[in-house]
């Protein structure tokens, strides 16, 4: 949930709203790499704030058994019709999970997935516990988020982001798990954000990413393409942590540590 309760692309049509989620390159790109993180796993796993199945289609595509989750009626009913159009079996929910978080058992999924969500909300750090709990002993938790607070801008704005983080917000909510870190959309895909958002200042424009994905728009077309492969030229600089998009996996400990 956003700012002001809700993502404002989702008050477009809905088949903006499928291209928006499921072909953004920035989002495709952090998908790839969560199912590269992912590719030697099996087993139940659970999407906290799936929005239109992005990262839930793709689980299911390799194998895991997936619950996906979101507080959006609108998306959840897109993401149905994806995973009908491609004969998967996933058991969506349209789910507020802190506020429903007592009802999912303790140590049940062996890998927990939440992308782009925790930026949307003001109190998020009770969905990281949520999540911990009821990741099994020797799971995998990824989360991605906007990266570094200096980088907000009005496309952080528009779509109610409350915060970019830092490493050091997340980082010590994973005591005695075993924590990797690294960012990506660095240094082309920064620079391009830069290049946009300088634009948008000095001509005085209003940022209008619903117009990107229009049918037949050239970003849609082509512009995507080139940004994808720029966002792929950029994974080369990842562990530079200098990127846009801040992604962390942390494996829970088999054994909790004794006090």
């Amino acid at each position: 949930m956003t700012r002001d309760g809700k993502i404002k692309m989702y008050d477009q049509d809905d088949a903006l709203v499928e291209q928006w989620q499921c072909r953004d390159p920035a989002l495709t790109n952090i998908t790839d790499l969560i199912m590269k993180m992912l590719s030697p796993l099996r087993g139940r796993a659970l999407d906290v704030g799936c929005g239109t199945g992005r990262v839930t289609i793709r689980l299911a595509e390799q194998g895991f058994e997936v619950d996906a989750l979101d507080v959006e009626e609108k998306v959840i009913d897109i993401a149905r019709r994806v995973a009908a159009r491609r004969n998967l079996t996933i058991n969506f929910s349209v789910c507020d999970f802190v506020a429903q978080g007592d009802s999912f058992a303790d140590a049940t999924y062996d890998v927990v997935v939440c992308t782009e969500v925790l930026e949307h909300l003001e109190n998020w750090r009770p969905v990281v516990r949520i999540m911990c709990r009821v990741l099994k002993p020797g799971g995998t938790l990824v989360i991605t988020v906007p990266h570094n607070p200096q980088l907000y801008s009005v496309i952080d704005e528009h779509v109610g982001h409350y915060r970019r983080y830092r490493v050091a917000d997340l980082a010590p909510l994973f005591d005695g798990y075993e924590v990797t870190t690294f960012t990506t959309g660095f240094p082309f895909v920064r620079l391009v954000t830069w290049s946009y958002i300088t634009m948008l200042k000095l001509t005085g424009r209003r940022h209008a990413p619903e117009k990107l994905w229009q049918k037949g728009s050239a970003y849609r077309n082509f512009g995507s393409k080139i940004m994808y492969g720029l966002d792929k030229v950029d994974n080369l600089f990842n562990g530079l942590h200098q990127g846009m998009t801040l992604v962390v996996r942390a494996v829970k400990p088999v054994q909790e540590r004794q006090l």
